[in-house]
């Protein structure tokens, strides 16, 4: 090509700009050495155009999109409660003053990635199981509890949450990559906290090791042995399954308030919601993008049971396992000693989500995100369908989790 009969060659080039930029005989082989790779034999070659005339036009030196708009769907319109002549033509311009038009950003919800399908692939669906409520205890003739109560610590929560109760990490995990969306803008808002004896840079480099394995905590009904964390609560079922009740006792994040009796800043927890949440940690669990996981749910003993086990762990500090009871009680009889103790671990039922170290702001995130769907009943579903739209409650929103390491000590709190 050292006398081509064509016009002269001109090479365009794109370079980044902290680069050195080549020379014009460099580039000049390389659009030869380009143009030779293309190519079957010397000289120019003129391909034929090919434009698809039933959907463009060409006008000169453009091409025009002949497609015509699409049509009204009658069947959508009149699903939709409007008539044609409500639905503007095509082609005029926006309303600003139509609130239907138009939308600003600032007056919007803010944005909450819901999209766990990367994290988790469908469980099977856990079996159903019928909560009933327990006899009372009162005497008769006693007139019955009209205001909402919590579970009571002595009655067990087993049958709330689906068996199997442990769960190994899978033998197989997928090789999906975690999900990075939010997760920057959450940590900004909800920044963890390092729990004493531990630093910020002792708790950072926890966090960056490779091989570390932590467990986060879900309080279910007590409250965890570290100050700031957020404490739990369970309604009975009996009300909480009444979906002809009032609000009040539906779920509840600790930020929102708490109507009756309901303490105020704790998660409220319903039997519904219990199973739930189980639900849906195993599908996390399973679906591999947040690492090799392991879930056990772990109910407190019987009080009888726990008197005697917080003695027999007792001498531990707040970044353990359990806190010892003040030794201003420990003179007093063995009833106030136990009243009087400070909350343990082993104490509250909760659950607890093993998994590695390299995950915990990610699966945190994703546990921040989640929402219970409360359903409306079935008779209110026969009447309305689909119109009248279900309530879902972020039950860990305002929430701080504890984060234990390998030793089951306290690491941070968000």
């Amino acid at each position: 090509m050292s006398q081509p009969e064509f016009a002269p060659l001109t090479v365009h080039n794109l370079y980044y700009h902290a680069s050195e930029a080549p020379s014009s005989q460099e580039l000049l082989r390389s659009g030869e050495k380009l143009i030779e790779t293309c190519t079957t034999a010397s000289g120019w070659h003129f391909p034929a155009s090919i434009v698809n005339t039933q959907r463009f036009a060409f006008q000169g030196r453009c091409y025009i999109y002949t497609q015509a708009p699409p049509s009204y769907d009658r069947t959508v319109i009149e699903q939709r409660n409007k008539s044609l002549d409500s639905v503007k033509p095509w082609g005029p311009a926006v309303d600003a003053n139509d609130e239907h038009e138009t939308f600003f950003l600032d007056k919007l919800n803010e944005f909450e990635s819901t999209d766990f399908d990367r994290a988790s692939r469908k469980a099977p669906a856990a079996q159903n199981q019928t909560h009933r409520r327990k006899a009372s205890d009162s005497a008769e003739g006693s007139s019955p509890r009209k205001k909402q109560r919590l579970g009571l610590p002595d009655i067990s929560l087993h049958s709330a949450i689906p068996r199997p109760h442990f769960y190994f990490p899978p033998d197989d995990i997928l090789a999906v990559p975690a999900p990075e969306i939010g997760l920057d803008r959450y940590l900004t808002k909800n920044p963890p906290f390092p729990i004493p004896p531990r630093t910020y840079y002792s708790m950072h480099k926890a966090l960056d090791e490779k091989y570390a394995r932590t467990a986060w905590i879900v309080p279910i009904r007590g409250t965890p042995p570290w100050q700031g964390c957020t404490p739990a609560s369970v309604l009975e079922p009996g009300q909480a399954s009444n979906r002809t009740m009032s609000e009040m006792f539906h779920p509840r994040a600790p930020e929102n308030y708490a109507p009756g009796n309901l303490p105020a800043g704790h998660i409220i927890w319903t039997h519904d919601a219990l199973a739930a949440f189980w639900g849906f940690l195993l599908d996390v669990r399973s679906g591999g993008a947040l690492g090799a996981i392991s879930l056990s749910f772990n109910p407190a003993p019987p009080p009888q049971l726990e008197s005697s086990t917080s003695s027999a762990v007792g001498g531990r500090n707040a970044a353990g396992r359990a806190v010892s009871s003040d030794p201003s009680t420990a003179r007093g009889s063995s009833s106030n000693a136990v009243q009087n103790t400070h909350p343990t671990l082993l104490g509250m039922d909760h659950f607890k989500i093993y998994h590695d170290t390299r995950y915990s702001m990610h699966l945190r995130r994703v546990l921040h995100a989640w929402s219970f769907e409360i359903r409306n009943s079935e008779a209110v579903e026969e009447i309305f369908g689909d119109a009248l739209p279900s309530t879902k409650i972020r039950l860990f929103k305002g929430a701080r989790l504890v984060l234990l390491d390998g030793r089951s000590k306290g690491l941070l709190t968000m």
